[in-house]
């Protein structure tokens, strides 16, 4: 029943909003620049993962600011390039990046990440399916940074496909993205709303990334009618991980998740 509710609502999204796909060689968006370069071994790092329902909730950019002041990475998913989120990327002094997924009402939306650290580099992943009846893609954005000891870290966020009841599709964005980042030799985090609302997803999920040494860290934050957890965090080669869902955060339908680690 939720499913044929869900997908009711994406064919009425479909007639009522303005669905606009970008071309390949725009997907990606970046703006500013950070103050720091490398990474240390001595520093203890956090990182959050939070799905911002498209700013839909009041408050929510105001803990998206307060957060930005705290964590040295927040990878985001249902980021809206609304006028209070460009507004907050003027503001932070921090480097910002959108991987865009599609233009709702004219508005971008995508996952993204902020941080005070310089990226090495940055890219963008676009999902080898669509999501039906709109036929937007889900994307993943792929980040890497320089350790003082000369290996890279690399952060990945994904927002996984969705509405396909044979689970066909979401297998194939995961594979596509395993097989963008499975030849990285350093520490690594995957993050993201990976839409695991069915047991078959969740355990092929958790087989792939197991496929290239990440474990997942052990959080539940389960939601919806079908009461599952949509959200992980996967990590590898980080020491000292101390791993949080924060409760107490209600600007948006999903919790954030946060990762304390040292590399």
């Amino acid at each position: 029943m939720h499913l044929f509710l869900t997908a009711m609502i994406t064919v009425s999204s479909a007639f009522f909003f303005d669905y606009s796909v970008p071309q390949n060689r725009s997907l990606l968006q970046e703006w500013g620049a950070g103050n720091k370069s490398l990474l240390s071994m001595r520093h203890t790092y956090n990182l959050m993962t939070w799905n911002l329902y498209k700013g839909g909730m009041d408050g929510v950019y105001n803990d998206l600011e307060q957060f930005t002041r705290s964590y040295d990475f927040i990878v985001m998913q249902e980021f809206l390039l609304s006028t209070e989120q460009q507004d907050l990327i003027d503001t932070t002094h921090q480097y910002w990046a959108l991987a865009k997924s599609f233009q709702d009402s004219g508005v971008w939306t995508g996952v993204a990440l902020t941080s005070p650290w310089n990226p090495k580099s940055t890219v963008s992943l676009k999902s080898p399916g669509t999501e039906p009846f709109t036929n937007t893609p889900k994307m993943a954005l792929v980040s890497t940074f320089d350790i003082e000891d000369g290996r890279q870290f690399m952060i990945v966020t994904v927002h996984a496909l969705n509405f396909n009841l044979t689970h066909k599709d979401f297998k194939q964005h995961i594979d596509d993205v395993i097989a963008h980042i499975k030849f990285h030799k350093g520490p690594m985090i995957l993050a993201g709303d990976f839409n695991t609302w069915a047991q078959e997803r969740r355990e092929y999920l958790i087989q792939k990334t197991q496929s290239i040494g990440l474990q997942r860290a052990d959080l539940e934050n389960p939601m919806g009618i079908l009461h599952q957890t949509l959200d992980h965090i996967f990590y590898r080669e980080l020491k000292n991980v101390n791993a949080l869902v924060l409760n107490g955060v209600q600007t948006s339908d999903h919790l954030p998740m946060t990762l304390q680690f040292q590399l």
